[in-house]
């Protein structure tokens, strides 16, 4: 098995531009994140990509960028298991209020969130399994900064900073696991 995965990072939102924690609250795309559809839209013509269905984490803003980088002829399907890490009670709150010296598992004990680690577990798990169940061998996801961050780094890939709205970290998943490829951004 030899797969290629697309993996899209949303584009702009209104909590994005507020500093807010956006967890698994919602926010609508910016007028910035829209633009950053369009372009990526053209970006994955211009590299010939062309996708026969492809996978977004059902938060709003993950469906409505998949659903404008995308044509119609393209069948969309929404994957929990895309989702952003929840931040419990913090999802929607700015970030400066959020405890940054304390040890991430017990913040998110405190305040009821999801674990780190298991958000990115289960991220890999339903890139893993849709890239096996996926007749393709090229796969298009949209999903979040959170897990992407954490998964390329569980891969042993050190982060120089955020991930960017808008951009595209393609993945290799053969017999011998996954790995980065290549990373474009808008």
């Amino acid at each position: 098995m030899n797969k290629t995965i697309y993996l899209v990072r949303h584009g702009q939102t209104r909590f994005n531009l507020e500093g807010r924690l956006q967890g698994q609250a919602d926010s609508e795309l910016t007028p910035e994140g829209l633009r950053q559809t369009e372009k990526l839209k053209e970006m994955l013509k211009e590299k010939g990509l062309r996708f026969n269905q492809a996978y977004t984490s059902d938060l709003g803003r993950a469906v409505e960028t998949l659903k404008r980088i995308t044509d119609d002829s393209v069948k969309k399907y929404t994957v929990p298991g895309l989702r952003e890490v929840s931040f419990g009670d913090l999802d929607g709150q700015l970030k400066t209020q959020f405890p940054s010296d304390q040890d991430w598992e017990e913040v998110y004990a405190d305040y009821h969130a999801e674990s780190f680690d298991g958000a990115v577990d289960r991220m890999i798990e339903a890139l893993v399994s849709l890239a096996i169940n996926d007749p393709d061998d090229q796969i298009l996801a949209v999903s979040h900064s959170g897990v992407i961050a954490g998964m390329l780094e569980k891969m042993g890939l050190e982060l120089t900073g955020p991930i960017p709205n808008g951009s595209v970290w393609v993945l290799e998943l053969n017999d011998q696991g996954l790995r980065l490829k290549d990373y474009f951004c808008i």
